[in-house]
């Protein structure tokens, strides 16, 4: 029985040993697949550091796009909001209206004020018998010398004369 008990013991130390074995042979496998995607880590982060001036540029460039669409949009809402019309009127209703846009080339250097002023549309209405001498009349007090560019006329029809206030009052 004594080596019976002797092999018993011997198949316990065999396991155990074996057992140890195994567990050492899993370590160092465990060990260099570590090491393995240690150098994977370390070949990954040479090539960020040598593609991070060409993020860093795209990255620049998209901001610069960004900032660029920004500006644009506000400048579409700020055109999309109406803006004064200026409509400079000549002769005496009741006649016909004839209008025309009027443009200003401002001296240079340009007065911040005429700046502003014809920063804005400006029309011309025009009461005459005719269009040439709606044409004639707006020339006169527009000249083409002065920086002045009338457009074409148009007619906008007949204008009824306003009435005067006591007219108006007594219904007639």
């Amino acid at each position: 029985m004594g080596g019976l008990a002797l092999l018993a013991g011997l198949e316990v130390l065999l396991l155990t040993f074996r057992g140890a074995l195994l567990r050492a042979g899993e370590r160092r496998q465990l060990e260099r697949q570590i090491e393995e995607l240690k150098g994977d880590l370390q070949a990954a982060r040479e090539r960020t550091q040598q593609r991070a001036p060409e993020l860093e540029a795209a990255n620049a460039r998209s901001e610069e796009a960004l900032a660029a669409l920004r500006k644009a949009s506000t400048e579409l809402a700020e055109a999309q909001v109406p803006r004064d019309v200026l409509v400079h009127k000549l002769g005496e209703p009741p006649s016909l209206v004839f209008r025309a846009s009027l443009i200003k080339n401002l001296p240079a250097p340009p007065d911040a004020n005429q700046v502003l002023l014809w920063s804005y549309k400006h029309l011309v209405d025009v009461y005459a018998a005719d269009q040439d001498e709606a044409v004639q009349l707006a020339s006169r007090s527009f000249a083409e010398q002065a920086g002045y560019v009338l457009g074409p006329f148009y007619s906008l029809g007949a204008e009824a004369a306003p009435r005067p206030p006591d007219e108006a009052e007594a219904g007639g």
